[in-house]
C-alpha cells in the first residue's frame, strides 16, 4: 500500500514509513482463529466502503440526469484518522468501548458469520486501524497526522479546469465552508434574524483549484483531542502526545488523568517537532535540534487555544460523555409519542433510558387491530419494547446477560425518572 501511495503521488517520494506501533499485534504471531476473525472484520469494512462508493455513484448519476452535475461542487472527505474504538482485538459491539467493557475473543468468533449485518455494531482491531492510516503513526483521538489527516477530493467540472491533479497546499476541514461561499461569491451574513453571527473560521481553497502553486492561505492550525495536542505552522508540526507515544510505552491507558503538575512537565519535555515539508510522516523528531522553534510553537498553541476557546485541557476519555451539554430544547421529564407521526428518534433527543429509572404508560386502544409493536427503544442486544395486543399492552425488556461494569457512563439525564406516554 505504501509503495502504491508513492507511485500515485499521494505521498512524496521521499516519505519514510512510520515505525511499528508497539500497541499493534504482529500478524505473524496471531493464532489461526485471530487471523480468521480479523480478516473477516476488514472484509466487512471493505464491503462498507464499496457500498458507500456505489451510492456516491448513484448521487452523481442523479445529478447528471438532472443536468446539474457540471455545475455542482462536490467535496468528499473522510472522518478523522482511522478509528481505534475496536481496541487491540476488534469488537462486535463498539458500545463496549464507551462503557469500559472488554471484548472476548471466543464470543467474537461465535459471531463471525453475522458480522456486518444488523445484529452487531462491529469494529476492526488496531492492526487495521494502523494500516488505514498508512504512512502515518497512530489513529483517531490522537493529533499526530495519523489521527488528523484525511483524503480530500474536490470535483466541480464547470468551475475547475484542472483534472486529476494533486494539491499540496495545507488545508483543514474548517476551510470547506469558506471555499463554498467563495465559489458562490457570497459574503457570510454578520446577523441572522437580529442575532450576531460568530465569524466563520477557515480560508477559501478556491485559489488553488487551477493554480497548483498558489500560496497556501491556511498557515496556522491548532489540534487538541482530549490532552493530545499539536500545532501546524508554515510547514512544521509540533506534537505533545498523551498518554505518551503509545499505551505500551507509557504504561497508561486512554483517558489517563492530567493535573497541573503533569501539564507543566509535558510542556517542558513532552513536545515533539517535525518538518513536514521534508518529513511527511513525522518520523524524524527535531525537538532537540530546533529548540527555539519548538518553544515558540508551544507558545503559539496556547495563543490559538485561548483565541478559540479550547481551554481548559481535559484528558478524560469516555467519562466526558456523562457531562451535561448545552441544549436548545427546554428540559423535560415527559415524552409523548403519537401514532402515525413518529419515525425513529435520535438517541440524543429520545427518552433518556440509559442507567435511569423510568415509567412507561400507554393509552393504546387496539379495537379492530391485530396489535403489534408500539415503541422500540435501544439496539438488537439491549432493548425495551412495548407490544400491544387487542386487550392490553405488554412491556418486554431485554438486557445483557451480565450486569454493567461499575463506572459505566450513564445518560446525562440519568438522575431523572422520565415518563414515556404512548
Amino acid at each position: 500500500m505504501f509503495e502504491k501511495q508513492k507511485a500515485l503521488g499521494l505521498v512524496p517520494a521521499n516519505t519514510k514509513l512510520s515505525p511499528h506501533d508497539p500497541d499493534v499485534q504482529d500478524w505473524n504471531t496471531l493464532s489461526g482463529d485471530e487471523r480468521r476473525l480479523y480478516a473477516r472484520m476488514m472484509e466487512v469494512f471493505a464491503g462498507f466502503l464499496e457500498h458507500t462508493d456505489h451510492y456516491i455513484g448513484e448521487l452523481i448519476a442523479f445529478l447528471k440526469d438532472l443536468g446539474e452535475y457540471e455545475n455542482t461542487l462536490i467535496m468528499v472527505i473522510s472522518d478523522n484518522g482511522a478509528s481505534a474504538e475496536g481496541g487491540p482485538n476488534g469488537s462486535v459491539n463498539e458500545g463496549k468501548f464507551f462503557n469500559n467493557v472488554p471484548d472476548d475473543l471466543q464470543k467474537n468468533l461465535a459471531a463471525i458469520d453475522d458480522i456486518g449485518g444488523p445484529k452487531y455494531f462491529n469494529h476492526y482491531p488496531w492492526g487495521w486501524t494502523r494500516v488505514g492510516n498508512t504512512p502515518f503513526r497512530r489513529w483517531k483521538r490522537k493529533t499526530y497526522r495519523g489521527g488528523a489527516s484525511d483524503p480530500f477530493i474536490v470535483c466541480w467540472p464547470k468551475g475547475i479546469k484542472a483534472k486529476g491533479e494533486i494539491r499540496e497546499q495545507y488545508c483543514h476541514v474548517i476551510d470547506l465552508v469558506p471555499t463554498v461561499l467563495d465559489a458562490l461569491d457570497i459574503e457570510p451574513p454578520t446577523h441572522i434574524r437580529g442575532v450576531t453571527q460568530s465569524p466563520i473560521q477557515g480560508f477559501s481553497l478556491k485559489s488553488s483549484f487551477d493554480d497548483a502553486k498558489a500560496p497556501a492561505l491556511h498557515v496556522t492550525q491548532y489540534f487538541k483531542m482530549f490532552c493530545h495536542r499539536s500545532l501546524y505552522h508554515d510547514g512544521w508540526r509540533a506534537a505533545c502526545p498523551w498518554p505518551g507515544t503509545s499505551f505500551t510505552e507509557s504504561g497508561l491507558s486512554f483517558g489517563a488523568p492530567v493535573d497541573y503538575a503533569k501539564l507543566i512537565e509535558l510542556d517542558v519535555k513532552g513536545w515533539e517537532l517535525y518538518n513536514v515539508r521534508e518529513d511527511f510522516a513525522e518520523t524524524d523528531n527535531l525537538a532537540e535540534k530546533e529548540r527555539d522553534r519548538l518553544i515558540a510553537m508551544i507558545g503559539m498553541w496556547y495563543v490559538e487555544a485561548g483565541k478559540y476557546n479550547v481551554l481548559p485541557i481535559d484528558s478524560r476519555g469516555v467519562a466526558r460523555l456523562a457531562d451535561e451539554r448545552p441544549q436548545i430544547a427546554v428540559d423535560r421529564e415527559k415524552y409523548v409519542y403519537y401514532p402515525g407521526h413518529t419515525n425513529g428518534a435520535d438517541q440524543r433527543c429520545a427518552t433518556p433510558g440509559q442507567c435511569a429509572a423510568f415509567r412507561v404508560g400507554t393509552r393504546e386502544r387496539a379495537q379492530g387491530r391485530r396489535g403489534g409493536r408500539a415503541v422500540f427503544h435501544g439496539r438488537q442486544r439491549r432493548r425495551l419494547r412495548v407490544l400491544c395486543s387487542e386487550r392490553q399492552a405488554h412491556l418486554r425488556l431485554q438486557l445483557p446477560r451480565r450486569p454493567a461494569l461499575q463506572g459505566a457512563v450513564g445518560h446525562r439525564n440519568s438522575r431523572r425518572r422520565p415518563n414515556l406516554q404512548l
